[in-house]
């Protein structure tokens, strides 16, 4: 296990974590259980990387350190968004590739039950392009119809959790990622829509 991840995490409960919960529980795709444990998303995860480390809302934050005991420092990194001038935190990269939530032994993630929308939603992802919002798919993997259909379906029930901070989510820059490939999905209707 992660040397980070402290072991004995204080007793709480999920529910009362800080992060809203969807009662739609997260698809199972196809593209994930055959994937092997050292070629997931969570296993090459690292700043510059393949993959980024995923962003991080406010409250998912709030509820990692409190799931974990870790001090907010100790797993998350802020960075300056350029296009809107905000500061957002990403899980900070551990030493090597890999999420420091990821667990190479068993290939699971330590923080499962309040892993971040945008683990949640890999490799389904929003961009914002020409005044518009887009749900785009990063091909990293391969992805059944049956899946898309089901994150597009997760995606749109949990995407106002993003709330206010959906614009950093879709415009932030990262590197590598600008220059890997994706396919844009469909849009998203409105931002007013997302909150209804």
């Amino acid at each position: 296990m992660n040397s980070d991840f402290n072991c004995d995490p204080p007793e709480i409960s999920v529910k009362s974590l800080p992060i809203s919960q969807p009662d739609l529980p997260a698809p199972k795709l196809h593209a994930c259980i055959n994937c092997p444990v050292n070629f997931m998303c969570c296993s090459v995860s690292a700043k510059g990387g393949i993959v980024e480390p995923p962003y991080l809302i406010p409250a998912e934050v709030t509820a990692i350190s409190a799931m974990t005991g870790l001090k907010v420092d100790d797993f998350a990194e802020k960075r300056s968004n350029p296009i809107t001038g905000n500061v957002v935190s990403f899980v900070s990269p551990r030493e090597g590739n890999g999420c420091r939530f990821h667990d190479t032994a068993s290939g699971r993630c330590n923080i499962y039950e309040v892993r971040p929308i945008d683990c949640r939603l890999y490799p389904l992802d929003v961009l914002f392009k020409d005044g518009k919002y887009f749900w785009i798919l990063w091909q990293y993997c391969e992805v059944t119809p049956e899946d898309l259909q089901a994150l597009l379906a997760y995606g749109e029930a949990i995407l106002s959790s993003i709330g206010e901070h959906l614009h950093d989510f879709a415009t932030v820059p990262l590197d590598t990622m600008d220059n890997n490939p994706f396919e844009i999905v469909k849009e998203i209707k409105s931002k007013s829509d997302l909150n209804q």
